[in-house]
């Protein structure tokens, strides 16, 4: 549906009887969410009516100004709705819930006085469960309020008190509870992996402990495998009932719907194994003893994607190829997972690491960001922080970050490959790319070219970026092999070039 307008958000408001003066308009938002929090409590015998619920979904969702104004003056309605996602739902309580809101939808006069609400609150009171509806809503809120940035510097949004501002605000039944509560909705309800997507991508030190809980970890994986699965058997089934042969544009249509169907569960599963602030060994830990069941299950639907929309799903692409590396580690797995995929490079392949400046962007990216303090002996997280905001920049390059004064100066004389030897040379690339996190690899490439940077730079910032761990030379014009670019093409085992002929499609 097209967006609202302020003029029918205006009549929306006024119909949920919020009758006030029209320069008073975010006020009467403010007051519609504020009866809705209130209607969610208690949790487990809300009285909210899902058509007004679906309404101001619809009025207020599209709106970012709306959005801004509800984090800030209406922490109220954000906290109820948490409370409400993460709250322990067996599958009795559902039921009841569901009915209770039924009833409750069935009674409400507001709805019923307008036609057009009317008729959505007949399809919504006869859905099988008017709870999943309520439950979908109120997870897309949540990823909205908690989801502000996957680049955030902050443990929580402070500034102008945007919600969350605390823990307790995102994790009400404190953050075990919390994230064990969501997994175990995973099973009866998929949008629960919104809300899990946002806790591991912007509070992965409170999350990923909880994710790695043998039940969760378990669960998770359960999910993950099943989702991919059925991604790929419904395609099958679908195909099986058009009419034979298929053309191509066909297929690719079907093939793109069903993945963008199951394309979160991807997500999740990314940001898990290679989200912001993760370590190196998150995706071992994560996949261990469930490596080839994930690979086989993802490498499936991934292998349905037609060749010129690989580029579209790249991130998928990237996590298929990192999984298949990790089999090669062992002589067992690698043989049960055959020979590498035809697009086993498809995300960041050798012949695009021979640009130098395309590596560059590759590597700066990975080191400079990070959120927490960037000395790697210290492994502070942003969330160890004891005051609002981020750790503060190195006032020369602007980079990087540090947790304290001491750390500074320490990553400014030791280590590998010191600060002290690469900050200038950050401060010059930062001249023409001021923000690497925030442009496209095409653009870094051409700013690079434009102002012909020195490829002794870009060796000096790779081997910085990697601790010392990848050391290419371009500037000696030496070879770039999959053994040199391990740190970014995968573990360190060797591909041949090209690809052998057995090369699956």
């Amino acid at each position: 549906m097209p967006a609202p307008t302020r003029r029918s958000v205006t009549c929306e408001v006024h119909t949920h009887g919020l009758d006030v003066d029209k320069d008073e308009f975010d006020d009467r938002i403010v007051r519609w969410a504020g009866n809705l929090a209130a209607a969610l409590q208690p949790v487990f015998s809300p009285t909210i009516c899902p058509g007004c619920m679906s309404s101001f979904c619809q009025v207020t969702v599209p709106k970012n100004s709306i959005i801004y104004v509800l984090q800030t003056r209406c922490h109220a309605f954000w906290d109820a709705t948490m409370t409400f996602v993460a709250a322990d739902w067996t599958s009795e309580r559902r039921h009841a819930v569901s009915e209770l809101l039924r009833r409750t939808g069935a009674q409400c006069g507001r709805c019923q006085a307008r036609s057009c609400c009317a008729v959505d609150m007949a399809k919504i009171v006869a859905a099988p469960s008017v709870f999943d509806l309520i439950f979908k809503l109120a997870c897309s809120y949540v990823r909205i309020g908690a989801h502000h940035s996957l680049l955030s510097d902050k443990r929580f949004i402070s500034t102008h008190g945007r919600w969350p501002t605390s823990a307790e605000q995102l994790f009400p039944y404190g953050a075990e509870r919390t994230i064990s509560n969501l997994v175990a909705q995973l099973t009866t309800n998929s949008c629960a992996e919104w809300v899990l997507f946002s806790l591991i991508s912007l509070h992965r030190p409170l999350a990923f402990p909880v994710f790695m809980k043998a039940p969760n970890r378990a669960r998770i994986i359960s999910y993950l495998v099943t989702r991919f699965t059925a991604c790929v058997s419904e395609f099958n089934a679908d195909l099986a009932r058009l009419r034979q042969p298929v053309i191509p544009a066909v297929r690719k249509r079907l093939v793109l719907r069903h993945i963008q169907t199951y394309q979160f569960g991807a997500t999740m599963f990314l940001a898990i194994c290679f989200g912001p602030d993760h370590s190196a060994e998150a995706h071992w830990e994560f996949c261990h003893q469930h490596e080839l069941e994930l690979f086989h299950a993802f490498d499936k639907m991934v292998a349905l994607l037609p060749d010129d929309a690989v580029d579209k799903y790249k991130t998928m692409v990237y996590l298929d190829t990192q999984l298949w590396f990790m089999l090669q580690t062992d002589p067992r797995l690698a043989a049960e997972a055959g020979p590498p995929p035809a697009y086993i490079r498809g995300v960041v392949p050798l012949t695009a690491l021979q640009d130098p400046y395309r590596a560059l962007f590759q590597y700066i990216r990975l080191r400079t960001g990070k959120r927490g303090c960037q000395r790697p002996e210290c492994g502070m997280t942003v969330h160890d922080k004891t005051t609002p905001g981020g750790f503060p920049r190195c006032s020369t390059c602007r980079a990087v970050r540090y947790c304290s004064r001491e750390c500074q100066d320490a990553d400014w004389r030791c280590g590998a490959v010191p600060h002290k030897a690469v900050c200038r040379i950050l401060r010059d690339l930062s001249a023409f790319v001021p923000d690497a996190q925030g442009v496209k690899a095409t653009e870094f490439c051409a700013a690079c070219t434009e102002h012909a940077f020195p490829l002794e730079h870009v060796d000096k910032l790779i081997a910085w970026a990697t601790e010392g761990k990848c050391t290419p030379n371009y500037a000696g014009g030496a070879k770039q092999t999959a053994e040199v670019h391990w740190f970014i093409v995968g573990d360190a085992v060797a591909l041949k070039e090209p690809l052998p002929e057995t090369s699956r499609r």
